[in-house]
């Protein structure tokens, strides 16, 4: 038996973990501390300074803003199979009572809110729509005035 069978099927396994990766195959990333909210239902405070998580496209509670979106099996008709490569659910923090100098990274889409100040924006893959375009500005910083 030939040596060029094992080779090939090495090289092929180290041109396709890459795309396995990408595709979302690889190891989950680490995420903040979140409060998971019962299916379809807006999150409930948090203590402060701390992420929910809500349904997308649910009302984001006053005082918290958009930082994320994820895809969530358990909640939020994530096991749709229509729905499995969506992002089903929001990430959301709080942004009310934080101290003067604080900086949050939020989603680009979300408001500025008032006594807030817009400090940078840019492009992230890992958060908010993970863009696949170069040039598309998805994330912003903001700082508490």
């Amino acid at each position: 038996m030939s040596r060029a069978r094992p080779v090939a099927a090495t090289l092929a396994l180290a041109l396709l973990a890459p795309a396995a990766i990408a595709a979302g195959a690889g190891p989950a990333r680490a995420q903040q501390p979140t409060r998971t909210v019962a299916p379809g239902k807006p999150g409930t405070e948090a203590p402060k300074g701390k992420r929910q998580i809500v349904c997308r496209g649910a009302a984001i509670p006053k005082g918290w803003i958009l930082v994320d979106d994820l895809r969530d099996y358990s909640q939020c008709d994530g096991n749709n199979p229509a729905a499995v490569k969506l992002y089903n659910v929001w990430a959301v923090e709080q942004y009310e009572g934080r101290s003067s100098g604080t900086v949050l990274t939020v989603c680009a889409a979300a408001p500025t809110p008032a006594g807030w100040t817009l400090v940078d924006v840019y492009r992230s893959k890992e958060l908010c729509g993970h863009p696949d375009e170069l040039f598309g500005l998805n994330v912003k910083r903001i700082r508490k005035n």
